[in-house]
């Protein structure tokens, strides 16, 4: 028999009865997917064709013409228009993808004289819906949503625990969607919700064959999800006095009107589910009051809504520690995870700060001081064990700081959690002031909670920086965030060396802090020792307690080897040169501006006896045409710890890079007699950290602008991209270079 269309109904023959024959019966007994497995493991054999009974379809036309359809007047639920009282749906060739809700009148005198004709027309409407969605996640997708089937005939009860029971029996996975069975003063109620479409399969297998339910008990009712679902409304409830409002649809449901009256509609409701072996989980219930309480009224004062602790100091701060305890799983989790590169950014996007935003701005900073620092310890501890790194106080304190402020990104939740506080205060009085009329912004903002935040603030600020409460009201999260950056930097830079300043000023640049945004799959991952080897240089951690000498050449190798981003000897200095100019010129193809690897015969002779010109070869990658003209693209690698640069770097970001390109342009009158021969001569010079020179990042930035023209990618995402890879590309071979060196002093 075919499974008949939407909007269609095929009566089927004798033929098509599912014990017309012996031989069948036998065959799809022998096929019991219980016979060869245990029980968690069962299967239901593959979907049969949809049958409807002949018995069945001679009873839906005896519903169909019957006048009591017309004349009922009890209320009828209906899935599909819950106030109304549609009944076509019972008399339609079940829809594709959609079971409707099967309904007898609950009013006595109206019932209908069809023993079991709805809970055989159930099922076979719930057959048919698994039978034309074959594919698994459209079935899903069509009958996820609770389909309610409300009848007064008993056979339903024997419906739904056949389901359920099957549902149990098929299930591996212990957190079921939706799915019991209950009954109200004699009206069976059940609540049907796909998990899984061997739970129809194997329902219809066991009716089919003469094998009757799955399970003839509910053993696991206890153990259903903890909400309840009321489908129809508990009797008793709308007779508490005082009680305004009482909607119940599904999963929801609502009581509204006095206190008294409330506490006891809820009293009735837990009573009710009791009785059945159903409990009611409090806290997943909400209790609003809309106003005009004392403290006295409220019934707990020690709660959690919508996420944040509600209560006194104890109590906020167990709460978050309690959060931070389920935070420290995953964090233990990353501390183990053998790629440092990988494992950082988790930290830093997800794992770390993250997941404490929403106590700090829900809650006072001073009540959950002690969980906030515990959570911090936490952060410390995993960033040791995941990087190797154990660092000092200062240290990690920089790497508190955003990457614009030479740190790692790991802000640290005692440090910032002033600020979110006030920020989200701040952008929530005038909703507050909405929503309720007597709301008092001049008693939140004078409350010890603001006020204590706002000192806690302005401690960590200098004089000049401090806020009174109003501007710090005014201020997102971000942009408090960062005035705690800036001071925290501005505390680093005044008391550091020249040296030391020179190399934070250098991996403030955005080329600098490319290398810890980057997503760490091919061109831009990094071994995980060149990798830690990066974190040390920029945190300032020491390789050595002292300076020794380069085994390499006759320099001196400093304990933080600076040194081996510039050592002339050993070879790494060549191939980082070649490696940076591959790069460039990728991406130069990439974007179809036909670039050449050291183009030959680009300055011409000046005068007869001019035989130096034409053998020289400004151009590492020559660019027939950008930004009007033909351009020499010129590749350097300075250090920003060079003695004749030293006092401009350490006062401002990318200084040594601008002084050696200035001295790119100089030499031998290079500019110059590029721009005789009509070619724009431009230093592509960047520092040992990655950060460029302001006029070799423009020409990456036209470079980027004109792959987007050719690719259609996002502007930011394919500069940033060009960036992380050559970040990568220069401090992975300072790294290598460095613990090359560190590796053969250790085996002189």
């Amino acid at each position: 028999m075919e499974v008949p269309a939407e909007g269609e109904v095929n009566p089927p023959s004798v033929g098509d009865s599912s014990d017309s024959s012996e031989v069948l019966l036998v065959e799809r007994r022998e096929n019991n997917p219980r016979s060869s497995v245990g029980p968690t493991a069962a299967r239901a054999p593959p979907d049969i064709r949809f049958e409807m009974q002949p018995a069945v379809f001679d009873a839906w036309l005896t519903l169909q013409r019957s006048p009591a359809m017309q004349t009922a007047k009890a209320p009828i639920f209906d899935i599909l228009s819950p106030s109304g009282r549609k009944m076509d749906h019972l008399f339609k060739a079940p829809s594709l993808g959609m079971v409707p809700a099967v309904v007898l009148p609950l009013d006595t005198g109206n019932a209908m004289p069809v023993s079991g004709l709805a809970a055989k027309l159930a099922a076979n409407r719930l057959r048919h819906t698994q039978l034309v969605k074959t594919d698994d996640h459209i079935l899903w997708e069509a009958m996820k949503k609770p389909k309610t089937i409300l009848l007064s005939d008993p056979a339903a009860t024997k419906l739904g625990r056949s389901l359920v029971s099957g549902f149990s029996l098929l299930s591996d996975e212990a957190d079921w969607s939706r799915s019991l069975s209950d009954a109200f003063t004699g009206k069976a109620v059940v609540t049907l919700a796909k998990r899984s479409s061997a739970l129809w399969r194997f329902h219809n297998w066991c009716v089919d064959n003469g094998l009757g339910p799955a399970v003839s008990a509910l053993p696991f009712v206890k153990s259903l999800p903890s909400f309840l679902v009321w489908p129809v409304l508990p009797p008793g409830v709308t007779k508490c006095p005082g009680l305004d409002l009482a909607i119940h649809y599904l999963d929801d449901g609502v009581l509204a009107g006095d206190l008294g009256a409330v506490a006891a509609a809820l009293a009735h409701v837990q009573q009710q589910a009791s009785s059945m072996g159903l409990v009611l989980n409090l806290a997943k219930c909400e209790a609003v009051a809309v106003g005009g309480l004392c403290p006295a009224d409220l019934v707990l004062h020690n709660f959690e809504f919508l996420g944040a602790a509600i209560g006194d100091a104890a109590f906020s701060d167990a709460h978050t520690a309690r959060r931070a305890e389920q935070a420290n799983r995953l964090l233990e989790a990353l501390a183990s995870l053998e790629d440092s590169q990988v494992g950082l950014r988790l930290l830093r996007s997800c794992a770390g700060f993250v997941r404490l935003v929403h106590s700090m701005r829900c809650n006072p900073p001073g009540v959950q001081q002690h969980a906030l620092a515990t959570f911090d310890q936490m952060v410390r501890t995993c960033f040791g064990g995941l990087t190797g790194l154990h660092l000092t106080a200062s240290q990690w304190q920089q790497a508190g700081r955003s990457l614009a402020h030479a740190g790692l990104g790991l802000r640290s939740t005692v440090q910032h959690a002033p600020a979110a506080y006030l920020a989200s205060l701040g952008s929530s009085l005038s909703a507050c002031a909405e929503l309720d009329s007597g709301f008092s912004p001049v008693e939140v903002l004078t409350a010890p909670g603001a006020l204590d935040a706002l000192r806690s603030l302005n401690s960590q600020l200098d004089g000049g920086s401090q806020l009174c409460l109003e501007k710090a009201l005014a201020f997102n999260q971000h942009a408090l965030s960062a005035r705690l950056d800036a001071a925290c930097w501005d505390k680093q830079i005044a008391g550091a060396s020249p040296a030391e300043r020179a190399s934070l000023w250098s991996e403030t640049g955005l080329g600098a802090r490319a290398f810890l945004a980057a997503v760490p799959s091919g061109p831009t991952r990094m071994e995980k020792a060149t990798f830690a080897a990066e974190l040390r240089v920029r945190l300032g951690v020491p390789d050595a307690p002292t300076d020794a000498w380069c085994p390499r050449c006759d320099g001196i190798l400093d304990r933080l080897s600076h040194h081996a981003g510039v050592c002339v000897a050993g070879g790494e200095r060549a191939q980082r040169h070649y490696a940076v100019r591959d790069v460039v010129h990728a991406w130069a193809e990439k974007a179809g501006l036909r670039p050449e690897k050291e183009r030959p015969g680009l300055l011409l002779p000046q005068s007869p006896d001019d035989t130096q010109s034409a053998r020289r070869r400004p151009a590492d990658v020559f660019l027939p045409a950008l930004a009007g003209g033909p351009a020499a693209l010129d590749f350097a690698i300075t250090a920003h710890q060079r003695q004749d640069t030293l006092a401009l770097a350490s006062s401002r970001a990318g200084a040594a890079a601008e002084a050696y390109a200035r001295q790119k342009e100089a030499h031998l009158h290079t500019a110059q007699a590029c721009a005789s021969q009509g070619v724009s001569f431009v230093p592509m010079v960047v520092e040992t950290t990655g950060h460029w020179d302001v006029g070799a990042a423009r020409v990456l930035r036209h470079i980027a602008t004109a792959v987007v023209a050719r690719t259609g990618d996002l502007a930011d995402h394919v500069h940033n991209s060009m960036l992380q890879e050559l970040c990568v590309v220069v401090r992975s071979f300072r790294a290598r270079a460095a613990l090359r060196r560190r590796s053969e002093l250790a085996d002189a």
